[in-house]
């Protein structure tokens, strides 16, 4: 599901059942989007 969410430059960890991504020079509203994403998933 992440892969086709996340770009090659974005890191994702799974930390305590949570999930945490780094959006590489992303800004708050790119971070939206894939936030959107995730949630429509």
């Amino acid at each position: 599901m992440f892969q086709d969410i996340l770009r090659k430059t974005d890191a994702i960890f799974n930390h305590s059942n949570h999930y945490v991504v780094m959006l590489t020079g992303t800004d708050w509203n790119g971070a939206m989007e894939v936030l959107s994403g995730i949630q429509g998933f």
